[in-house]
């Protein structure tokens, strides 16, 4: 086990309310209440030095940070029970599910966790006796947690870097026939469009996806009205700001917001995304200038390769994937098939 150690990756869960009258909002409390109950089983730890707390705020208290939520995937159960209200079940069983993980992984049970600030004050054990407890009163809800040890020191600090790379317009050139070099052209600046840079933000459903395995965005929201998220709810500014903020692991641009629902890509072919863009009815009313400047210097999608800590960035870079889209424009911006 390293010093940071384990870290866990993905959680299933099922719950149990009755007859589901907002979906979404159980979801979002059962993700909500995971990672609140998953930082306390990691990190958690308060000493006591004389009877003082040692950790007297948040720069030295250990939490879950945003890019540490793990990927949830809940299920709810079809009932026909009257419906109540949800609870905090989310909690009680990561306990157990982190405890039972590590027995798999390590081949024996274990009593407690080091986390980065060191051992977790309560045991493991007596946390999943507890937590069983509590579960059984609470709902019917089952967690089960996948996770590997290894050591953060550096792996988020720096963006990795992409080995897929861009080719030049001129190596485009001894394509004689306007068309084919069209889709050629396209086909090149399509690495960069369907890059999870790019597919993140251009969400089939109402709900963005995050990181390089495009996973649902946690915690729970919605693309609203704008791309701004839901009014009175999450709203995007929320967390990101101007800037990344790399020690949490959260993206940031002074422009921040989804693409329009008529601008999903995710799913889609390269040539239903191209017939897309060139479409003034979807794409905000742009003509092909205006497509060539947004493409090439719009700072939101220049953000693509500048995606901080922990986020591969789009291949190549702005300058290179706007002359392919400029080139694709004057070869007659021919779609791919």
């Amino acid at each position: 086990m390293s010093e940071e150690g384990p870290i866990v990756h993905k959680v299933w869960c099922a719950v149990d309310c009755g007859v589901a009258v907002n979906p979404d909002i159980i979801r979002a409390q059962m993700e909500g209440g995971i990672g609140f109950g998953l930082g306390h089983i990691l990190y958690a730890e308060q000493t006591l030095d004389e009877g003082r707390p040692v950790a007297g705020n948040f720069d030295t208290y250990r939490s879950l940070r945003i890019d540490e939520m793990p990927e949830v995937d809940v299920t709810i159960v079809a009932s026909t029970e009257k419906p109540s209200g949800v609870g905090e079940p989310g909690v009680p069983p990561i306990g157990p599910a982190v405890a039972n993980a590590m027995a798999k992984l390590g081949g024996g049970p274990s009593t407690a966790i080091a986390g980065s600030a060191g051992r977790v004050g309560m045991s493991l054990f007596r946390h999943s006796i507890m937590a069983l407890a509590a579960g059984s009163l609470a709902a019917g809800l089952f967690a089960f947690a996948e996770f590997e040890f290894r050591g953060r020191a550096n792996a988020e600090t720096q963006p990795p870097t992409n080995p897929v790379t861009l080719k030049l317009v001129s190596d485009f050139d001894k394509i004689t026939d306007k068309h084919e070099r069209a889709v050629a052209l396209f086909e090149e600046a399509g690495k960069v469009i369907q890059s999870p840079r790019c597919l993140n933000c251009h969400p089939v459903t109402e709900r963005p996806t995050q990181t390089d395995k495009m996973r649902p965005h946690q915690p729970l929201v919605v693309r609203g009205e704008g791309g701004m998220g839901a009014p009175g709810g999450l709203v995007c500014t929320t967390c990101h700001h101007e800037t990344n903020f790399d020690p949490a692991g959260v993206p940031g641009n002074p422009m921040w917001h989804l693409a329009p629902a008529e601008m999903a890509w995710q799913g889609k072919t390269l040539g239903q995304i191209c017939i897309q863009i060139k479409d003034r009815q979807r794409n905000g009313g742009r003509d092909m200038a205006k497509l060539i400047t947004h493409m090439a210097e719009d700072p939101l999608v220049g953000w693509g390769w500048n995606p901080g800590a922990g986020r591969t960035p789009a291949p190549g870079t702005q300058k290179q994937f706007g002359e392919l889209i400029k080139a694709w424009a004057e070869a007659g911006a021919t779609c791919p098939a």
